[in-house]
């Protein structure tokens, strides 16, 4: 049975934390500048062969979401120890260890826990999806699949932009008869694990009505806010990102370390 979560990212004014909003528009044509294998943006990596939720979080950024402590990506330093897909840890790198990221940045419910857990998001409909906006697939028991950006929005069939197998004029629809073919088996991000709905400020999310469109799936949608009335700004993403890398290294044996 397939699952799907939308993310959708709302016009929110939050004048005590955040000057800007975020630019729909200008979200959109970073997906659509870099939505090919042709024109993948060279400063950030590719995530492993499974790149959907590196490229959601780069349209996120791009879109005015800032980058924090605990949702970032940077090229690696010769200094930085890493671990691609090393499950117990916060922070990999990509299989050429030239970049280091959270896996918030890379992994779907990671991304989806990080928005939730932030007050970033909140359930919502799917026929409120607007242009920029993010939609997650997940597959029975939280097999999460892909991650897409939103084009064109439509109450039925949205054209969605999305890497992994590329696509800048894929639609909804498409993305769900496409889980039934062996080429989509393991489009999804790795060592993904079931998401924490629950949190302090959000109560569990209940799953809508079924569209008409796909009557086997039951849809969690969710609206990202950007900045809340009470959130604090974000403590800066570098100086707490090297602490965790330097902790993470004095915790690592060698073996280990030979990776870096």
């Amino acid at each position: 049975m397939f699952k799907l979560i939308f993310a959708i990212i709302v016009l929110y004014f939050n004048f005590t934390c955040y000057a800007n909003i975020y630019d729909r528009q200008k979200a959109v044509n970073y997906a659509i500048s870099h939505c090919d294998s042709n024109s993948y943006n060279p400063n950030y990596p590719r995530t492993l062969g499974n790149d959907c939720t590196n490229f959601v979080s780069q349209v996120l950024h791009y879109g005015g979401i800032p980058k924090s402590a605990k949702w970032w990506c940077r090229r690696k330093r010769f200094n930085d120890t890493c671990w691609p897909g090393r499950i117990p840890y916060p922070i990999t790198c990509d299989r050429n260890h030239e970049f280091i990221f959270t896996k918030t940045w890379t992994v779907a419910d990671k991304l989806y826990n990080y928005l939730i857990e932030n007050q970033l998001a909140r359930v919502c409909k799917l026929e409120e999806l607007q242009a920029g906006d993010v939609i997650l697939y997940y597959h029975g028991n939280f097999n999460w699949r892909h991650s897409t950006v939103v084009k064109v929005n439509s109450s039925t069939n949205p054209i969605l932009v999305y890497h992994t197998r590329d696509e800048c004029n894929g639609n909804h629809i498409s993305v769900l008869n496409s889980f039934n073919e062996s080429s989509f088996d393991q489009a999804h991000d790795e060592n993904t694990t079931t998401p924490s709905f629950e949190t302090p400020t959000i109560s569990r999310p209940v799953t809508p009505t079924i569209p008409s469109f796909s009557q086997n799936a039951n849809i969690i949608n969710v609206i990202i806010n950007y900045g809340g009335a009470d959130s604090e700004e974000p403590e800066e993403p570098r100086e707490l990102e090297d602490e965790l890398v330097e902790e993470l290294h004095e915790l690592t044996s060698d073996p280990l370390d030979t990776l870096s």
